[in-house]
């Protein structure tokens, strides 16, 4: 486990696109956004399926040894991304308590 800010994090993916030294990263108060939080994110957002899709060719491919696909990208494990924020809690909550009450009446 490696706590970093995300200015810390965005240098990690200049250095390795796909964070391979990585199998998940929690952003937490992801509410408190700022440049560098709205960029990780965005580049997140184009990582995580690239490198699930890339696992998924590299185990299609049926190469268990080192999974590598044609392009010779190491993934050992697609990438998990768990974003907290305290105000997303309420949010999600209120819709939760919203839906139960228009369910039962």
């Amino acid at each position: 486990m490696k706590f970093m800010t995300d200015g810390i994090l965005l240098r990690e993916i200049q250095s390795d696109f796909l964070l391979n030294k990585y199998s998940a990263i929690i952003i937490d108060e992801a509410h408190e956004r700022s440049l560098n939080t709205d960029i990780l994110l965005g580049l997140l957002s184009r990582i995580v399926p690239l490198r699930r899709k890339i696992f998924n060719e590299n185990k299609k491919q049926g190469d268990k040894n080192e999974n590598t696909n044609k392009n010779n990208a190491l993934v050992e494990s697609p990438l998990k991304l768990i974003i907290m924020s305290a105000t997303l809690r309420v949010s999600v909550r209120r819709l939760h308590i919203q839906h139960n009450i228009s369910n039962n009446y």
